[in-house]
Formats: C-alpha cells, structure tokens, sequence
C-alpha cells in the first residue's frame, strides 16, 4: 500500500521494510521495518521522517537508508522536537 501525504510525502510499506519519500527532492528512504499497523507519521520536518511508533519514535532522512535516530517515549508532540542535520560539504 501506498500512501501519498501533503500532496508531496510518501509512505509504503514492504513485508520487511518501510519506505518514505520526498516527492519534490525526489528522495527515497527504506529502512527495515517491522509494521504495527499504528504508525503515524510527521512531517514538519522537510529532510526528516518522524515516525511514531507503540512508544518508540523513529528519525529517517529522506535519501538515506537508515535510521537517523531512535528513542523511547510516552509523549510525542511533533512541536515539541527540533531536528538539526549538518551538512557536509562537497569536493
């Protein structure tokens, strides 16, 4: 199943992974992933994916295929959570 959010985010699921989109940088994530059926998703973030999942949330950069990051909480307000990525630069 395929979903599309904001007219610009993806969001697919495989049997073992997850996949997540940026439709206008047309980046591509797929990280592995053991769906609950109760993911939900944040996007206010324009190079992250916050995925929020039975107490655990979850980072993922668009482009990348790996989790940026993890952790464990009882509350999840996506206002409340900044993200910062540095960017390297290129020679």
């Amino acid at each position: 199943k395929i979903n599309i959010y904001e007219d610009r985010f993806l969001i697919a699921h495989t049997p073992e992974t997850l996949l997540m989109g940026d439709l206008d940088t047309c980046k591509l994530s797929e990280v592995p992933w053991q769906s609950s059926s109760q993911e939900k998703f944040h996007f206010d973030n324009e190079r992250v994916c916050v995925v929020c999942n039975l107490g655990e949330l979850t980072l993922v950069e668009y482009g990348r295929n790996e989790v940026l990051g993890s952790c464990r909480t009882d509350h999840m307000n996506p206002h409340q959570l900044s993200v910062k990525i540095k960017t390297m630069p290129v020679h």
